[in-house]
């Protein structure tokens, strides 16, 4: 995976945030995870797609099914309803799955065979998205 400067990670963040239309108080509540995406971005692993709009998320441990996601820019509220039917408002990782599913037209079962670095990153994009 290629390196890139912290300037250009954050000019490709700062595009998806953009197209995201997300508030600058959501961006404060999720520092953390925008340094995270950020990392992600520098080293290679996620990038912004100028054409589509979409992070495309390169997997650290690709499996049969998957070697990469890629991020809707917007999800409709009866998609993410339908997918979270069943479980529990306190099932937080549950939750995380059915959005980081949504987001990428991938099975809650395909997305639960994701290694714990690889969903630790989907979710961190997921979260903008609560």
């Amino acid at each position: 995976m290629s390196t890139i400067t912290l300037e250009i990670a954050s000019q490709e963040f700062e595009k998806w945030i953009e197209e995201k239309r997300v508030s600058n108080k959501k961006r404060e509540d999720l520092k953390e995870m925008e340094e995270e995406i950020i990392a992600a971005i520098q080293e290679g692993s996620l990038r912004f797609d100028s054409k589509s709009k979409q992070f495309i998320q390169t997997l650290k441990f690709p499996n049969d099914r998957m070697k990469e996601l890629t991020f809707k820019t917007r999800i409709q509220v009866g998609v993410i309803n339908a997918r979270l039917k069943g479980i529990q408002q306190t099932d937080i990782n549950g939750r995380l799955e059915a959005y980081v599913a949504v987001l990428t037209d991938e099975s809650t079962a395909h997305i639960k065979t994701l290694d714990s670095s690889d969903f630790q990153l989907s979710s961190c994009i997921a979260t903008y998205f609560l």
